[in-house]
């Protein structure tokens, strides 16, 4: 330790880059959800207000050009176990890297200006009301089912868009926008920007903020927020807890897909090799406000992704001594670099300066 003079004792005693040289850890696992959620024409508005349609972009269900982007535990773990919360840096044989603002923008489109967003609390009414909101939204539409830490996480399914009688044949009513809307939202919030250890609900206190911005009319009725230092915090928050945590099931909270497509966009290594030859549609491109456009994430997360040649997936820490990290390689030696990956910028994606980095 007196040659790493700025680490913390009683940290590194506990943190999983010293402990992977004494005994096995598995890797840790994340909470996230194992499927997207389409969106509905009619919430684009409202999610553009917020600053959350980017974002939004990177998790849609039905596209034609990719599926569900699922994320890799093994490979966050990696990334983990070389953390240090004392200098919130990765620590790599080659020097300190870690994910800033600028890679938030620019990766997620997500807004940094705005108000911060906390600390936050539970509605003390919550239940009674979201109940009240929810009730006979459609035809036989399940009570609320909930647990004190917020509802249950098979309820907000039962609103998707696709689950509404006669969808997409049948027109959906306002009232019924507005309330998928709301549980599209709190399953933003709670199961891919800002998850959390409770498996089966999502968090209570993300109901104000859902039903303001899925009941605005105007964009002067949605408080500008901060969504993307938010993120950055919890990812940050959610390492410095996961470097320490050993035991099974122990998970990596936060935002992980951020995490992982940082990964994608810095590193070769564990990343899939995607099609760069045919990019995005050019209407795609456009919109007259700048900001539902294209980030550097949509292109790993929205175009096709073919077999990886990589021989083995599975990435392993090696020792390098005074217990203090592990350096990344892979297994088999066979496995190619995926350096000839880059991503082709066409002169639509210069705009992104604009669409992605709010800043004022």
């Amino acid at each position: 330790m007196e040659n790493h003079f700025l680490l913390n004792p009683e940290i590194d005693s506990k943190h999983r880059g010293k402990l992977l040289s004494e005994q096995k850890l598995v890797p840790l696992v994340t909470r996230t959800s194992k499927f997207d959620w389409r969106i509905h024409p009619l919430w684009v508005q409202r999610l553009k207000w917020s600053g959350l349609l980017p974002f939004a972009r990177l998790v849609v269900e039905g596209t034609d050009t990719s599926k569900h982007t699922s994320i890799d535990g093994s490979l966050l773990t990696c990334l983990v176990d070389r953390w240090r919360p004392e200098t919130h840096t990765f620590h790599f044989r080659w020097g300190e890297m870690a994910p800033t603002l600028q890679d938030v923008s620019m990766l997620l489109g997500l807004p940094l200006a705005g108000n911060p967003i906390g600390p936050l609390a539970d509605p003390p009414e919550w239940q009674t009301e979201l109940g009240a909101r929810f009730l006979n939204i459609y035809a036989n539409a399940p009570v609320l089912a909930s647990e004190p830490h917020g509802p249950k996480f098979d309820w907000l399914q039962k609103f998707r868009i696709e689950n509404f009688p006669g969808y997409p044949h049948v027109e959906m009513s306002d009232i019924q926008i507005t309330r998928s809307l709301e549980a599209y939202l709190m399953w933003l919030l709670g199961k891919v920007m800002f998850t959390e250890n409770h498996v089966t609900t999502v968090s209570a206190r993300y109901i104000p903020i859902a039903l303001e911005i899925a009941s605005a009319q105007a964009p002067e009725q949605i408080t500008p927020r901060s969504w993307g230092s938010a993120v950055l915090a919890a990812t940050y928050r959610g390492m410095c807890n996961g470097c320490q945590l050993t035991t099974p099931k122990s998970a990596i909270l936060g935002c992980p897909l951020f995490l992982q497509l940082w990964s994608w966009e810095r590193f070769s290594i564990g990343r899939p090799n995607i099609d760069i030859e045919h990019g995005f549609n050019e209407g795609n491109l456009l919109d007259v406000d700048n900001i539902d456009m294209p980030t550097f994430g949509l292109c790993w997360t929205r175009r096709k992704k073919e077999p990886s040649i990589l021989l083995n997936s599975m990435h392993i820490w090696s020792n390098t001594g005074e217990g203090h990290g592990h350096a990344l390689f892979s297994t088999p030696i066979q496995m190619r670099f995926l350096t000839r990956i880059r991503l082709t910028l066409t002169r639509h994606m210069i705009l992104l300066d604009q669409g992605s980095t709010r800043l004022s």
